[in-house]
């Protein structure tokens, strides 16, 4: 996105069509003086019907004849827009269409008096004069603004790879028919349940027919008003401001419904947003109240994306059966086979997408399936000793804290240990794993290798020691050492190891070792990861990642 402020645009001898106004821009004080708006208000076709006659529209007309002198819209549209936004307390409100962000701000000073929310403005035109006009705002206005000079297609479709809700969206952009509906579809996949799309310029067929068309393929979607409904195809031109949903306006009013739709026999996806994770577990569906039965189908799709490597793609599919009972419930499903991005041979991962493609197959007598919100990716889940894969004797494993382990699938390093993705998870903890070697020589010599790969910002710590003395209270052999895998160096060490280093490997891993002695045939290993800028065990779970290729065991000796 590209934002654009005052000091960033050439304005220098800026012409505009306007003449200068004393009175603009004008200082902050509230509209309503009725406190009409006191409280978050139900938006539907009566309330916006009676709108006309309140005396806080009235309050708004008086207020905004005339003002903001850089708006195109008419009065009656101004101050439809200021009672809308203080009506609905949206959080997040999108402007498609700045010109000279007359309307812009206008929908700013509804935010303001409702003291929350912020407004997206989208212009590809603006950079030349936007800037200008939104610095000379007083500041709170200036504060919860913001220009981009981007168009609305580069715009909407990096809200949606961010998952940035909408709640308002005013269409006034490029009136032509597909530039109108690509707006209203893409606003209308980001709005959250209840929002307001505001579609101005119906009086031409462009913006008029992109709604028409959208309300007849989104059946659960409804305009606040008659302009639609009314429209009678003998008259087109009959009256054309009749076409709006209020009379005196050039607009139409929209309404998302209370719950998200997946439409019997349609696909429907939310897109592919950038998660924090390498990896999909599982993923969750959230259901609003309704009574039914069907399958839900449902397509994961993990890409990874490497400044050094090609976009790499991997999908699940899965079939969940649902029934409805009339309360909310939530679709929650582990994946068989978890979905992990893998890297090429020495090229770091830059970031991962997840998107979740739905399809809904309803019973017999069933209908659309209502959902509270789009679907996500599961939370990240502390992996159990009981969860790790079987080991081969003489390993077991003997602990686990603060990961989340899942095997990758990648051919086998070590014979019988599968490769494991370990991602550090919360709570604020040591991040680690261990294993027991039991049934070994007694008094002799044992190399314990691991191997591993490591992202950046992760050091290692390897710990290994035989059984704890009962007399002494400690192990007879024991001790500790750090390696710094990106560097390849070893950070300390520490006990009574008889040997330990580190080894590169092909593939990018790296064999790290310890010689120790055992006196009662017993070793535990202890592998953990550790902040690489405080070499701390315990620290903020991230999901800082490794690969474990595997332990092994070589003796005796």
């Amino acid at each position: 996105m590209t934002v654009i402020t005052a000091k960033d645009a050439d304005l220098a001898g800026e012409q505009t069509m306007f003449s200068s106004n004393a009175s603009w821009p004008r200082p902050l004080r509230p509209i309503d003086q009725t406190g009409h708006f006191a409280r978050k208000i139900t938006i539907d076709a009566h309330w916006v019907r009676a709108l006309s006659d309140m005396e806080v529209f009235k309050s708004a007309v008086s207020y905004f004849t005339g003002y903001p002198p850089h708006s195109l819209m008419g009065v009656d549209n101004r101050a439809l827009l200021y009672c809308l936004v203080r009506a609905l307390k949206p959080a997040n409100v999108l402007e498609i269409g700045t010109y000279y962000a007359g309307t812009t701000e206008v929908l700013a000073r509804a935010l303001w008096e409702n003291g929350s929310g912020t407004i997206h403005t989208v212009d590809p035109f603006g950079a030349q004069r936007v800037p200008e006009k939104m610095a000379s705002w007083p500041q709170p206005l200036q504060a919860i603004a913001t220009y981009y000079s981007d168009n609305s297609m580069e715009f909407l479709s990096q809200l949606r790879s961010q998952g940035a809700p909408l709640d308002f969206v005013l269409v006034d952009g490029e009136h032509d028919y597909e530039f109108a509906r690509f707006d209203m579809e893409m606003s209308a996949r980001l709005m959250r349940p209840g929002g307001l799309i505001v579609m101005d310029n119906v009086e031409q067929s462009g913006p008029f027919s992109a709604v028409a068309q959208f309300l007849a393929e989104h059946p659960d979607w409804r305009e606040l008003g008659d302009g639609v409904a009314a429209f009678k195809p003998s008259r087109p031109y009959g009256d054309e401001w009749q076409r709006s949903s209020v009379p005196g306006t050039s607009v139409i009013l929209i309404q998302s419904p209370s719950y998200l739709v997946v439409d019997s026999g349609k696909f429907r996806s939310w897109g592919h947003q950038q998660i924090s994770a390498t990896r999909i577990t599982g993923f969750e569906v959230e259901l609003a109240p309704q009574t039914g039965s069907g399958t839900l189908h449902v397509q994961c799709i993990l890409r990874s994306f490497g400044a050094e490597q090609a976009l790499q793609q991997m999908m699940s599919v899965v079939a969940e059966r649902v029934e409805l009972a009339g309360n909310p419930h939530t679709v929650r499903h582990k994946l068989a086979t978890p979905l992990v991005a893998l890297s090429e041979p020495g090229q770091p991962i830059d970031f991962c997408t997840a998107e979740f493609e739905l399809f809904w197959q309803p019973d017999a007598g069933s209908g659309s399936l209502r959902l509270a919100g789009p679907p996500r990716s599961a939370p990240p889940h502390a992996t159990s000793l009981a969860e790790l894969p079987p080991l081969s004797a003489p390993a077991e494993w003997h602990l686990i804290s603060g990961l989340e382990v899942i095997p990758v699938g990648e051919r086998e390093i070590v014979a019988g240990f599968p490769v494991l993705q370990l991602a550090a998870v919360p709570p604020d903890t040591c991040h680690g794993l261990a294993l027991h070697f039991r049934d070994l020589a007694p008094g002799a010599v044992y190399r314990i290798q691991v191997w591993v790969k490591s992202a950046a910002g992760i050091n290692i710590q390897l710990q290994v020691r035989d059984a704890v003395d009962p007399e002494e209270g400690r192990p007879a052999n024991e001790g500790e050492v750090r390696f710094d895998l990106a560097a390849g160096l070893v950070l300390m060490a520490n006990g009574n190891l008889l040997a330990h280093g580190m080894e590169t490997a092909a593939g990018a891993w790296r064999k790290l070792w310890v010689d120790v002695k055992t006196a009662d045939g017993q070793i535990f290993a202890y592998f953990g990861l550790l902040e690489a800028t405080s070499n701390l065990h315990v620290f903020t779970a991230i999901d800082q990642q490794v690969e474990l290729g595997g332990f092994e065991i070589v003796g005796p000796s």
